[in-house]
């Protein structure tokens, strides 16, 4: 399976002008660190990236709004960079790494490129669904959401789970 190998961010958020690089090893990441040190801004960011369009998700009022704001001048856009380890080509494209990258500028326009080549966000999204990756899915759990499932009842539990195995009944 494809996994987060790295990701690079600058000008989202509490990410300033300097480019940031995080680096990821395979299996179960958690994100830890004190209130206030910007673990949910790197989630956004790995969605935003991923194609989210929602400002409610990203935890903004509008998409611009994702651009870092805290310096004498405001850099002219936000740009995030995944690099997936695809090693084993679960994602299906002849590379062992896939580099996908999302540019805003301050009107909320976007422009995404797949291995450095402009694309659409329609192309991104339907090459990582191949791959079971989804902004949309369960790959990424947000703030919040394991206290909700833990106040789930049973029946709830297991509607969430063969969703999640991909079994559920329509």
């Amino acid at each position: 399976m494809a996994f987060i190998k790295r990701i690079e961010i600058r000008g989202f958020k509490s990410f300033g002008e300097k480019t940031v690089s995080l680096k990821f090893e395979p299996g179960l990441t958690a994100i830890t660190g004190p209130n206030g040190g910007g673990k949910s801004n790197i989630i956004d960011a790995i969605l935003f990236a991923l194609g989210e369009n929602s400002p409610k998700v990203l935890r903004v009022n509008k998409l611009s709004s994702l651009i870092y704001d805290g310096g004498e001048t405001k850099p002219p856009s936000t740009r995030v960079t995944v690099v997936f380890d695809n090693s084993d080509k679960s994602i299906p494209i002849d590379s062992e790494t896939v580099t996908i990258t999302r540019e805003m500028d301050q009107k909320g326009e976007s422009a995404y490129y797949l291995n450095g080549k402009k694309t659409s966000r329609n192309v991104v999204i339907e090459i990582l669904d191949l791959a079971l990756i989804t902004h949309e899915g369960f790959n990424i759990v947000p703030q919040g959401m394991v206290m909700h499932i833990s106040e789930m009842l049973p029946d709830e539990k297991r509607r969430l789970i063969e969703d999640i195995a991909g079994v559920s009944p329509f």
